[in-house]
């Protein structure tokens, strides 16, 4: 889920920030742009009179070579107005017209998002399954009758496009798959004891 912090990082030009603290940028450009760094006459030792900030387009940051660091542009408006980046991110949000999503809206795209039930993670936990009912499933999967119903359950993912239904299918295989194991090989192995 993105943030705001993020969002704004993404959507708010850092040329927009500084204009909005008294920093003339002029047209917008590729590449870098040097300009006067809007801190200068506080923190600059020649009291902000060269052009010490160099704005690099490409990832909508800037760099202040006078002391005041590296900047993105939510982090420019929060340190310049005091606040913390998500204040900073919201406000500049507002700017652009961008409100955020509801609690409401939130879970309903929550609740469109399509479901992945990785099949193929499925059909690991359900092997790792059978390694732990069977010590010896290694060998045994090699047995017709187990190749058989382990291929079924494993066809049965198709069916899988839920929680509920990957619920429902590891319950279903877990529980064939240890009766198919144990009527084939655990009840041999104490009829010969």
């Amino acid at each position: 889920m993105e943030t705001v912090v993020g969002l704004a990082t993404e959507r708010v030009p850092i040329t927009q920030v500084l204009s909005k603290l008294g920093v003339w940028v002029g047209e917008s450009r590729s590449g870098k742009q040097k300009v006067y760094c809007p801190f200068g006459e506080v923190y600059h030792p020649d009291h902000g009179q060269k052009k010490s900030m160099l704005i690099y387009y490409d990832s909508n940051t800037c760099y202040c070579f006078a002391g005041c660091g590296h900047f993105s542009a939510v982090k420019l408006w929060a340190f310049a107005n005091d606040l913390s980046l998500e204040q900073a991110a919201i406000q500049m949000l507002d700017w652009i017209g961008h409100a955020p999503k509801s609690v409401d809206e939130r879970i309903e795209q929550a609740q469109q998002e399509k479901f992945d039930p990785q099949p193929e993670m499925l059909a690991l936990a359900l092997k790792r399954f059978c390694y732990r009912v069977d010590p010896g499933f290694e060998i045994h999967q090699t047995d017709p009758d187990v190749a058989r119903k382990l291929a079924v359950c494993l066809d049965l993912l198709e069916t899988v496009h839920s929680k509920e239904d990957v619920t429902k299918w590891l319950e279903a295989t877990k529980t064939a798959m240890s009766k198919i194991l144990k009527e084939k090989f655990h009840e041999r192995d104490s009829s010969t004891r």
